[in-house]
């Protein structure tokens, strides 16, 4: 990865961490979206369970997504969590990582395509994207969404632009993540089937407005399996969460007793 953050982490950020050394009581680790930066990973926070030596859970060389707990900018210090990261924060975090490296793959693909380097692919490109949108992997998200006319305002140079625009396309064409659901739905009412039955005709109403692709399959009563597909995992996660709001208010009209689980 071509491009590093200046500066120090937020508390609270999530952030991708390679392990580069291990004592009996801690891990240490680079923080590979910053520049030169290292953060300590305490035993008592590397899991839920407990550990009598960091080993047993990591090694040197493995990336892992932790949550940054303390920074202490004079002394150089950044302590952080891997514990406290949830399942689902995880998923998103390496997804966005997966991407602002796919984007930087892509800018030293059209540095070789044009003979030149990647520093003038970011110069031409990189900058102005991270300027723009604080960072690579938001531009594939904005042409998904809105088009190639997104990258006018960026004032790229015409052979650059074209360049990166059509591997931007052979991605855009390929690219797809998907989260897997349980639906359970039961109703003790005399019209039970019927009460069901408005409840999935409201997933389906809701998949028809959103942007997320959903395959509604039955399992067998009183289970659906829901498969979501989408170009990341933030437009499932967001979905989903609204989706379980709607699913309370309608299962609550009409005497509906619902749970929606993911499947591991």
């Amino acid at each position: 990865m071509f491009y590093k953050k200046e500066g120090y982490p937020e508390i609270g950020e999530l952030v991708i961490c390679k392990v580069t050394r291990i004592t009996p009581h801690a891990a240490f680790v680079s923080l590979e979206e910053y520049k030169d930066k290292e953060a300590m990973l305490h035993i008592s926070e590397v899991s839920s369970k407990w550990v009598s030596n960091v080993r047993e859970v990591l090694r040197e060389g493995k990336v892992i997504v932790c949550k940054v707990l303390n920074v202490n900018k004079e002394k150089g210090f950044i302590d952080v969590s891997l514990k406290r990261v949830s399942r689902s924060e995880e998923l998103m975090k390496r997804e966005e990582w997966k991407n602002e490296n796919r984007v930087d793959k892509m800018l030293e693909v059209v540095a070789e395509k044009l003979n030149s380097t990647i520093e003038e692919a970011y110069k031409n490109i990189g900058f102005k994207i991270i300027e723009n949108y604080g960072n690579l992997r938001s531009i594939l998200q904005e042409i998904s969404e809105k088009g190639e006319k997104v990258l006018d305002k960026l004032d790229i140079p015409k052979k650059w632009k074209e360049s990166f625009l059509e591997l931007v396309r052979d991605y855009l064409k390929s690219s797809k993540v998907s989260i897997s659901c349980i639906l359970e739905l039961k109703s003790f009412a005399g019209d039970g089937v019927e009460r069901i039955k408005k409840v999935l005709k409201e997933v389906e109403r809701r998949s028809r407005r959103s942007r997320i692709e959903i395959n509604l399959s039955y399992l067998g009563t009183p289970r659906y399996k829901i498969d979501l597909f989408s170009s990341n995992y933030k437009k499932i996660e967001k979905f989903l969460s609204s989706l379980e709001e709607d699913l309370d208010k309608v299962g609550k009209e009409n005497l509906v007793e619902i749970k929606l689980s993911r499947m591991k």
